[in-house]
């Protein structure tokens, strides 16, 4: 039923019409044959998840009108069957949200449906169910855990034992998707799959950190970022490699003495920070201001839009609100002078290297050798240990309007053995795709210094402008799309926040990206 049609009904949607569904449903059903029968409990099945998900009138009633219907639905359903399963799927999902009765009773009876599911979703006959199955279940043990946190503290035992429950139940989730990822073929299918999956490991890092499993926490967070392009960079080293997860002592590897690593992990509740200083000492932060992360991006976002002049003016004061929700000052290591730093999902929008510490000290001079950023650990890693990174391939200043572009790809390219270098009117896409794709494709390293613009809801839908992209009084010449960089399936490009087959690569200097649309947040 469409929201427009429930929103001119909401009146209806009473504490009776749970009864009153009750008797209908009894007085359509009865007598009728078996295809009738499983047409009308189609209906009443649809009608449940619509009032389930109306964001309209009293929460508390809708959800008990749909929990009658999928009582009725499941009543008419055949035992053991896929439908079965999936309306079992349906009562737990409403039952975790349920306001009405007791809390407690209302997640045990969730957890006790969603058990009964995966006896139908089991691994060998309905692989992607039983994950899916698998995720809603260790969520909904989470959601017993807060309940026993905030209700009943002093029962240790059960939040322990909740507590493993939850962490056994990721751990098997996470392995079965897993294995679904072997039978995946193609980067962009793969993406869609470690996308799917976000909120399975987002669980697992909740877990890990409640159980005081910190280094567990941090290499969980790994896997769940840029995992499809350390793959793709693994498999173009000299000796093709198949890529095994990254280990605590390998994060630990790429320390030095002076160096230490800062690494955050962005969930819909909490902003989690790993402080990494060597040789192997962790400390985690957590702290509850996400909302406070998104409100923040969202301004800084739509004042780009409406003026640069004025967002520029207004860039101090953002990244002091960002330097006090991030807790800057109280997580940065005292001792060391290097600085590794992996952002995480609205984090790689800002320069944080320019976080103010005092009025007059940021936090690049605080870290007097150097701040690097990589969008992960592993993918530092595979980028640390290629054995001839001396290929340099740089797109500069292609539309002849970024001055210190110029200065930036001259002072790149001394640190390689090997540079072909586009600039101006050469730097574009015609050039790029027709001439120098082979240069392009061989390079260890491409660099664009450029225009660009990146899509936080549609990643692969971000550009980068080049020579004849903006043309005033011709067709433009249409920009070259991140989705053509993949089908040129090229090795490194720098610039990449999605996970996709681009990435940053080394510790260089590059310009303030521009915000793309507002975002939309984890889910």
């Amino acid at each position: 039923m469409p929201n427009s049609l429930l929103k001119q009904r909401q009146h209806l949607l009473n504490a009776r019409f749970a009864e009153i569904l009750q008797q209908v449903s009894e007085q359509l059903l009865d007598g009728e044959n078996a295809e009738t029968i499983s047409s009308i409990v189609g209906i009443i099945e649809n009608l449940s998840i619509d009032i389930s998900n109306f964001p309209r009138g009293n929460r508390a009633n809708n959800i008990e009108i749909a929990i009658t219907g999928y009582q009725i639905v499941l009543s008419n359903r055949e035992p053991g069957s896929e439908k079965y399963a999936q309306t079992q799927t349906n009562l737990a999902n409403a039952y975790s949200d349920r306001i009405s009765g007791s809390r407690a009773d209302n997640l045990e009876r969730a957890i006790e449906f969603l058990q009964a599911a995966l006896t139908i979703f089991t691994r060998e006959v309905f692989p992607l169910n039983n994950v899916e199955t698998l995720n809603n279940l260790g969520w909904t043990y989470l959601a017993k855990l807060d309940y026993i946190n905030r209700e009943k503290p002093e029962d240790t035992n059960q939040k322990a034992a909740t507590l493993q429950t939850a962490y056994d139940t990721f751990k098997n989730a996470i392995f079965r998707a897993a294995e679904l990822r072997k039978l995946e073929s193609g980067n962009e299918t793969k993406q869609k799959h470690d996308l799917q999956w976000d909120r399975l490991y987002r669980g697992m890092v909740q877990v890990c950190l409640d159980r005081q499993s910190n280094q567990e926490a941090l290499l969980y967070a790994e896997a769940n970022k840029a995992r499809n392009l350390a793959e793709v960079i693994a498999q173009k080293q000299e000796t093709p490699q198949v890529l095994k997860p990254i280990t605590f002592t390998e994060i630990t590897q790429l320390l030095t003495p002076d160096t230490a690593l800062i690494e955050w992990y962005i969930t819909d509740k909490e902003i989690i920070t790993f402080v990494l200083t060597y040789p192997d000492v962790l400390t985690v932060h957590r702290n509850r201001q996400c909302d406070e992360l998104i409100d923040l991006v969202n301004d800084y976002r739509a004042d780009y839009k409406q003026s640069k002049t004025h967002w520029q003016t207004k860039l101090s004061d953002y990244l002091q609100r960002l330097a006090e929700i991030l807790q800057i000052t109280t997580i940065l290591p005292p001792e060391s002078t290097r600085l590794i730093l992996i952002p995480h999902w609205l984090l790689h929008l800002f320069p944080l290297h320019a976080l103010p510490l005092t009025d007059d000290e940021f936090l690049l001079d605080r870290f007097t050798q150097g701040i690097q950023y990589s969008p992960s650990c592993q993918l530092l890693q595979q980028i640390t240990i290629h054995p001839n990174f001396d290929q340099l391939f740089a797109l500069q200043n292609p539309t002849s309007d970024l001055p210190y572009t110029d200065v930036e790809v001259a002072s790149i390219a001394p640190k390689f053995a090997i540079s072909q270098i586009l600039p101006g009117s050469q730097a574009s896409k015609t050039n790029l795709l027709e001439q120098y794709l082979e240069q392009l494709e061989n390079a260890h390293c491409a660099h664009f210094s450029c225009h660009g613009s990146f899509n936080a809801d549609d990643p692969l839908k971000s550009f980068l402008i080049l020579s004849g992209g903006i043309i005033a009084a011709d067709p433009p010449q249409p920009p070259l799309i991140r989705g053509e960089q993949e089908q040129l399936k090229v090795p490194l490009l720098k610039g990449d926040l999605g996970g996709s087959d681009l990435g940053e690569q080394e510790e260089l200097k590059v310009p303030l990206a521009e915000p793309g649309d507002p975002p939309s947040p984890p889910s």
